[in-house]
């Protein structure tokens, strides 16, 4: 088994539940207000590790009960958290999260102790990032630490979306956009996605394996002759999406650090985020992998 390491965020989320996403200047009803451990890299952390893969986080939260809560979920899950950085008179990071009828959210991040993971804090822990096979990144923590950061094999999760300039992309092994987020990652938001054209423009800025994900279609990437390779989704009924991205970057990196192909790995992370969205919440919707099987 290859090691994981995952450099990135850790929030606190506040759930509640609305019929609808409210407008500009509209006010709507919430339904209840739930405390669920999550931000990207500790899902993505969490949800490999869940699935038995040697899983090693680095991170920053607060010294307060949601730093400590936090932490708690991802040893719960497996998860090495020796590394991680408590820092006290600092907040941990905080998620606003609106689930609507269809299951799909809307979400404010306050950073708090995430804006804490910086490249000398990196150069602390570089030793384990040299030490891991695979290293997974998001952008929920400061841009110039994503930069910093490298590894033997690097996913980026390019979420919150940004242009990213063409050094950071080049010698990524895998870019996992979904169709709104790579428009952003180009420099072309507002411009329809064509994932066959995209996928291309990612290859020939040096993306060994470059994906986009499609939603309830699914995800697609490039074989090894350049053709358009589509993984369905598996279908599923939709409770709360908050999450499913970063459970299916998660189960991929899981697949792949046991040496399966890329394509196994997408119909393994399919699955897997396909029984996530059936539940509430993000790291406590994520399955086990007898579940998946």
């Amino acid at each position: 088994m290859k090691k994981i390491v995952v450099v990135g965020s850790i929030n606190m989320d506040y759930v509640t539940h609305v019929q609808q996403q409210p407008g500009v200047g509209e006010t709507v009803s919430g339904q209840g207000l739930d405390l669920k451990p999550g931000g990207k890299g500790a899902n993505q952390a969490y949800a490999a590790a869940y699935l038995g893969a040697d899983v090693t986080k680095i991170g920053a939260v607060g010294n307060d009960a949601a730093g400590r809560m936090s932490l708690e979920s991802l040893k719960h899950a497996g998860v090495n958290t020796e590394y991680i950085r408590t820092v006290k008179g600092v907040s941990t990071g905080t998620a606003l999260i609106a689930v609507n009828a269809e299951g799909d959210n809307s979400i404010i991040v306050i950073p708090g102790a995430n804006e804490l993971v910086d490249r000398a804090y990196v150069d602390s822990v570089k030793h384990v990032i040299e030490a891991s096979d695979i290293v997974i990144l998001q952008l929920e923590i400061p841009f110039e630490t994503v930069c910093y950061v490298a590894g033997k094999t690097v996913i980026l999760d390019p979420a919150p979306a940004r242009e990213l300039p063409k050094e950071l992309i080049c010698g990524l092994t895998i870019v996992k956009p979904n169709q709104t987020e790579i428009m952003k990652v180009l420099g072309r938001e507002g411009e329809t996605c064509q994932p066959e054209r995209e996928l291309h423009t990612l290859k020939e800025m040096g993306v060994a394996h470059p994906i986009i994900t499609l939603g309830s279609d699914g995800c697609c990437t490039l074989d090894e002759s350049g053709n358009l390779e589509r993984v369905p989704a598996v279908k599923a009924k939709a409770v709360d999406t908050t999450g499913a991205g970063d459970c299916f970057t998660g189960a991929m990196a899981c697949s792949l650090a046991e040496g399966n192909s890329l394509e196994k790995a997408l119909e393994f992370a399919a699955k897997a985020s396909a029984i996530a969205v059936t539940r509430a919440g993000a790291q406590p919707s994520f399955p086990a992998r007898k579940e998946i099987l």
